[in-house]
Order: C-alpha cells, then structure tokens, then sequence
C-alpha cells in the first residue's frame, strides 16, 4: 500500500495504462473472422430472411381462417347441402358428416361433433367419395362448391 493509506479502507482500483502505440481499432467489438464482404452478406440475408418470415406471418393472419364461414356461405350450404345429398344418395349421417367436413373440420373433430370413432368417419368419407366419384376431400369440397 502507498504511504500515508495503510489503515484506511479506501479501496485500490487498478488502472492499466495503454502502451503509446496501442490503436483504438483493436478495441472495437469483433464481428468474426470474416471480410467486411462476407458479413454485409450475411446481414442482407439475415434481414431478408426475417422480412419473409413477417410477410408470411402477416398474411397468415390477415386472411380469414377455411374454418370459419361467413354468413352467406352457411346459407348457400344450408340450401345445397340437401340437394346435394339427394343428387348422390347420400345417407343422414353421410350428410351430416359431409357439412362438417365442409365446415372445416379434420376427422377427429368430426368424430368428437357427432360422438363416434375415428373409423365411423373415415367409412362415412369412403362412401361419400364412392358415391360422388372423386377421391380426395379436396375434390370433394370443389365438387360441392362447383354444384
């Protein structure tokens, strides 16, 4: 301790004194071992990645969920839903089934809606697809919409 502190409980902060010729550039952060090049690279990627990812989210939410009908598209199925199951020979059950999947429902809702198995639905689809001619729900729903 320098003379005239001992006893004293004032604390010592170490300074380090910069050699002369120590330049300022070595203390800035460092980015990595790149080229100035190769990291304004990464950056315009990194920046346009993130842009994507937004534009994407933003449409995921401005557009309407398939799951919810507006008000006019309900009454059209109200009014097309029979005559659609009579023009097939649709079953009640089948078309109940049928509004559900056009409701927006996957299988296992459909299942929980009318309180039967996952097998019931999916031997409910099967008939509904034979007897429509088609082999995907997304024919399916085009060729109730197309009617």
């Amino acid at each position: 301790m320098p003379a005239g502190q001992e006893g004293s409980s004032a604390h010592n902060i170490l300074i380090a004194d910069l050699p002369a010729n120590t330049s300022y550039k070595n203390l800035l952060p460092y980015i990595s071992e790149r080229n100035i090049s190769e990291n304004l690279l990464a950056l315009f990627f990194g920046i346009f990645s993130i842009r994507k990812a937004g534009e994407s989210l933003s449409l995921r939410y401005s557009m309407t969920p398939e799951t919810e009908l507006n008000q006019v598209a309900a009454m059209q199925m109200d009014n097309s839903l029979p005559l659609f199951a009579e023009n097939h020979g649709l079953t009640k059950r089948e078309s109940e089934v049928l509004r559900l999947l056009l409701e927006g429902k996957d299988n296992q809702n459909i299942a929980s809606a009318m309180g039967v198995s996952m097998g019931t639905v999916k031997a409910h689809l099967n008939h509904i697809y034979g007897k429509v001619g088609i082999k995907t729900r997304q024919e399916l729903k085009e060729r109730f919409w197309g009617e």
